[in-house]
């Protein structure tokens, strides 16, 4: 399969990724977007499999990006970009989520929602796996982290979903789950299959955010967004830089998550109250549409200073501020996800003044709107 992006003065690039996969599939749309954006087009290949030495050199390819490790890791003396860090190879360059990121979003994310308790389903040798663990460790502080490991292959024997069941099975009340999106797919296959509540006996976050496999699954799930497409572009950008210079610096570029696709399964809070559950819930599906703590109280059916007080003992932190929280948090998505203009961002987030708006985002954000904007990933 070839893209019509092609010159005979340009590169001729292949691209080795596994495209039934959401993550390398969008890593290739960004390398894509970077190569027909270029004054110099290029001529763009990919498959799930590098071709033989021979195939390399009648093509006349110049340079490759990887996704796949297979020993010995032989690009045939071409210029090589990885885009996988199940590891990472001494002195090549590779373009990467910045997992450590990912990790402690993840737990920033359940802290947020008063979890206490903890748990990492991963893969037991992969690079990417131990750097989003130490991430999450870091962010959820000196709570204790659950671990289940998982062996390198993608699906789960009879006996490793006999021990992941066992393993749901212990996890205390109010638990918080982390993993990627494979693993978590597995976790709520079997949560579904076992009766296990999710959101409320435990919350679940994948990473990846691989819509496909998140939909297939019984229960969908929350999910980190890696900035595929942005890692696939720094790839372009490493691979052209090094075509053009004859050197490979060994660098390792790191691309921080673009954020959080809520889902249901951690649209919840870690607490028995269930007024100030239905609280939040209400602030996040009514906070851009205008909603004020007065209409919240009525909802509710309480007086504002009782609910005041039980929301800042359970949140810490008042109902108008968790308004104004979200509404930013809904503005900071669509500034980077959309081509809204400032002045419709503001509206869809409700605010009748674009100016107010933008001495709150400042505020709440250290930049302006546009500047958020414009900012590097």
């Amino acid at each position: 399969m070839a893209c019509v992006i092609k010159s005979e003065r340009g590169y001729n690039i292949f691209v080795e990724a596994d495209m039934n996969l959401g993550h390398p599939r969008r890593m290739l749309e960004g390398v894509v977007d970077y190569l027909h954006g270029r004054a110099l087009h290029r001529r763009l290949h990919w498959g799930s499999e590098l071709p033989s030495k021979l195939s390399l050199e009648r093509a006349g390819f110049d340079g490759l990006i990887r996704y796949h490790f297979h020993e010995p890791y032989d690009s045939h003396g071409l210029p090589t970009v990885w885009i996988s860090s199940s590891r990472y190879l001494k002195g090549a360059t590779h373009a990467v989520p910045d997992h450590r990121a990912v990790g402690r979003l993840a737990g920033e994310h359940f802290i947020e929602r008063l979890y206490t308790q903890f748990a990492y389903v991963g893969l037991s040798d992969a690079a990417y796996a131990r750097e989003r663990l130490e991430g999450f460790r870091e962010a959820v502080g000196d709570a204790p982290v659950r671990e289940f490991p998982v062996p390198t292959d993608p699906g789960l024997s009879s006996a490793m979903r006999g021990f992941l069941k066992d393993f749901l099975h212990s996890l205390p009340p109010h638990c918080a789950v982390f993993g990627t999106d494979a693993q978590i797919h597995h976790v709520a296959t079997l949560c579904h299959a076992e009766g296990i509540r999710v959101p409320e006996d435990i919350a679940l976050l994948g990473a990846d955010n691989d819509v496909l496999l998140i939909h297939s699954s019984p229960l969908s799930y929350s999910s980190i967004d890696l900035d595929s497409e942005r890692i696939g572009q720094r790839a372009a950008e490493c691979l052209e830089s090094m075509l053009q210079s004859g050197r490979d610096d060994g660098q390792i570029v790191r691309v921080p998550p673009r954020g959080i696709v809520l889902r249901a399964s951690t649209d919840h809070l870690a607490t028995d109250d269930t007024v100030i559950v239905r609280a939040v819930r209400l602030i996040r599906q009514e906070a851009c549409a205008g909603l004020t703590v007065g209409e919240l109280c009525r909802q509710l059916g309480m007086g504002r200073r009782a609910f005041e007080k039980r929301f800042r003992s359970v949140l810490g932190k008042s109902p108008d501020a968790e308004i104004r929280r979200t509404r930013m948090e809904r503005a900071a998505h669509l500034l980077a996800s959309t081509r809204l203009s400032v002045e419709q961002v503001a509206e869809t987030c409700g605010f009748a003044d674009a100016f107010y708006f933008s001495t709150a985002f400042r505020k709440a954000h250290g930049l302006s709107p546009r500047e958020w904007r414009r900012r590097p990933a």
